[in-house]
Parts: structure tokens; sequence; C-alpha cells
């Protein structure tokens, strides 16, 4: 089976508890999502979805946030996290696998288009999200 990985952005993240001998399974997970935000202090989920990856040794594990709007390069990186010590053998040994990041009172500079970026091994995963204003506050 080929792989296949998906980021997902939501409001938050709930799964029901974990029982013995089902690590790392997501079932009936619930992804919220609340609009509008309001792009100052906003607190969401990055949710990554990975199948097929069974038994890959991951080497690197990278999440990025970019601020794809901003023509400063040196701006463009709203946050960055190496978490490929993060990642346990054990966790790989499922064909599915899901990863949720917490994002907390995350700070966004402006409206505009915005990435996150998630590098496995030499493979990146991306998806485009927009932030917008709707009224000055």
């Amino acid at each position: 089976m080929n792989k296949i990985a998906q980021i997902i952005i939501s409001d938050e993240f709930q799964a029901p508890n974990e029982n013995e001998g089902h690590r790392g399974v997501l079932i009936n997970p619930s992804l919220g999502v609340g609009v509008p935000g309001i792009p100052t202090l906003y607190s969401f989920t990055i949710t990554i979805l990975l199948t097929g990856y069974k038994g890959v040794k991951i080497n690197k594990l990278t999440v990025k946030i970019l601020d794809k709007s901003e023509s400063d390069p040196n701006k463009r990186i709203l946050f960055y996290q190496d978490i490929t010590t993060a990642i346990s053998e054990e966790q790989m040994i499922n064909y599915n696998m899901n990863l949720n990041f917490d994002m907390r009172n995350f700070r966004f500079r402006h409206e505009g288009l915005h990435k996150i970026e998630v590098t496995l091994n030499d493979e990146v995963i991306s998806q485009e999200f927009a932030v917008y204003v709707l009224e000055e506050m």
C-alpha cells in the first residue's frame, strides 16, 4: 500500500481514552472547528494522519508554520520544532498513525496565506490555510 499523509487544522482534537494493547490507534476522533478565528492570540490543533508508514525508521521529523505573505524571508518562519526524538519505534509499528500538536495562544503577525510543513525523513507534507480579519478590534 502507498504512503498517504494528510494535515488537518482544527480548533481542538478529542479522542477516547486509549485502551491497553491499542496504543496509538485512532478510534472515533473528534475534530472541533471554531469559525471565525481571530488572528491575534489563537489556539488551534494540527493533526497529521499517516498511513502506510508501518516500520519506517524516522530519521527526521519537523513541523513548521510559515507566513507565505511575509516578504522578508527571515520573518517567514513563525514556528519550527524538531520532534524526531519524540517519536518512538513502538509508535511506528502501527500501519496508521496520528500526531497532534496543540498550538496554544499562537500569534499570527498579520492576515494572509500561511503554510504548515511537516518533514518526515526526506518527504515534505504541507497544507496551506488563510488567516483573515473580518473586523478590526
